[in-house]
């Protein structure tokens, strides 16, 4: 979590506070109570930036997470205390990480039965394989121009393949993403179509 004081005092006292669900669960700083506001220890001057790690433990990432928040906190002229609320979203393509795979490896894996889905995002090949690369963090494995493919896996050891073509539409890119779980795949097709519908 990243925090910055934006007016001209001292920021003191921060609390945070972040709700959890049965699926995601908060680890709270030992010593802390089990609920509520707690104390994170972070000062700030007036425009200073500083980053507070917060860790959550998961059943399962296969749909992106959103959790609700408060921050808390004092400034140095007075004692009122003021809260921020906020919403912490945790997309699933969060819990990529990179890999390789060779083409002979990637052409059995899309022999073997994964789930399937598909969106169409406006863009070319060559900058669809940037953005995803950078967001998904997953490494080419083939790049043909009009079409190419991307390989990840998750921390959970889910395969993530990404097929793209260049559509007959000018400016449109059809996407398959190729997944161990139905679920995940939906939500990871998604956030692409979201992500590409900004550019």
């Amino acid at each position: 979590v990243s925090t910055q004081s934006t007016g001209q005092e001292a920021v003191f006292s921060i609390a945070l506070d972040i709700t959890t669900t049965l699926n995601t669960k908060y680890q709270r700083p030992p010593s802390t109570a089990p609920t509520g506001p707690f104390e994170t220890g972070v000062t700030l001057s007036a425009g200073q930036v500083k980053q507070y790690n917060v860790m959550f433990m998961f059943q399962s990432f296969t749909m992106s997470q959103k959790l609700a928040g408060s921050l808390s906190y004092t400034h140095q002229s007075g004692t009122n205390i003021k809260v921020k609320n906020f919403n912490l979203v945790l997309p699933s393509s969060a819990f990529i990480l990179p890999a390789t795979m060779t083409r002979e490896e990637f052409v059995g894996l899309m022999r073997s039965g994964l789930s399937l889905s598909t969106t169409t995002i406006n863009s070319t090949v060559k900058k669809a394989l940037q953005y995803i690369g950078a967001l998904f963090r997953v490494s080419v494995v083939e790049d043909f121009g009009d079409r190419a493919s991307m390989y990840g896996r998750t921390v959970q050891n889910h395969h993530v393949a990404i097929l793209m073509k260049q559509s007959d539409v000018p400016g449109k890119v059809s996407l398959a993403v190729k997944t161990g779980d139905s679920a995940l795949g939906d939500s990871l097709s998604k956030e692409l179509t979201e992500f590409f519908s900004t550019l």
